[in-house]
């Protein structure tokens, strides 16, 4: 069941979630509890947006989004195949070296409001002894930055769920096979 469709000239749809929720919210006459989108509508508007309503959002985040789809980088030191260890706020690096929060810092806002903060993570004296040293890192040691923002935190933390995960995959039957289909009717990809 289609409840809303919203068109746009714009070269992306990527903030426009609440116009479209807008129509979903006024044709199903009720709120849905969560909804999925691409990983291009993880912005911090329409997240805001959503939250504000209480609808879940089950949107991936990029290295999320690879993982998901089995397309992680080839390189060992890509941020990717990085371990993060929530628990102690720590990223783990391939030789088991734990890259320790350095500091935290105000970021640039971004559109749609809120603050991000900036978060810098780094082991200097065990990437200073390190066998790829030159590889992982091109200068003294390795540092990782991770931008933070509560809303952008708790979908992220959904998406890493057994349940957010079995639901987002949901999308693929229920979402882009109907995309597909109004893509091939009306001709959306053929260039004239």
């Amino acid at each position: 069941m289609i409840c809303g469709v919203n068109a746009v000239q714009n070269p992306t749809g990527h903030y426009q979630i609440p116009a479209l929720m807008n129509q979903i919210l006024t044709n199903s006459n009720s709120k849905p509890s969560k909804i999925s989108a691409d990983m291009i509508y993880l912005t911090l508007a329409n997240l805001n947006y959503l939250d504000n309503l209480g609808i879940s959002a089950l949107i991936p985040t990029s290295q999320q989004n690879r993982k998901n789809y089995n397309n992680l980088p080839e390189n060992l030191f890509a941020i990717d195949n990085l371990v993060f260890d929530e628990y102690k706020n720590v990223f783990i690096c391939p030789e088991n070296q734990e890259l320790t929060l350095d500091g935290a810092y105000k970021a640039p806002a971004e559109k749609g409001g809120g603050n991000k903060i900036k978060l810098v993570y780094s082991n200097y004296l065990a990437c200073k002894n390190c066998k790829y040293a030159g590889i992982c890192f091109k200068r003294n040691h390795r540092t990782i930055t991770r931008y933070v923002h509560e809303v952008t935190y708790k979908t992220e933390r959904l998406m890493s769920t057994e349940e957010g995960i079995k639901d987002y995959k949901l999308r693929s039957k229920t979402v882009e096979a109907h995309n597909g289909n109004f893509k091939r009717i009306y001709h959306h990809d053929d260039i004239p």
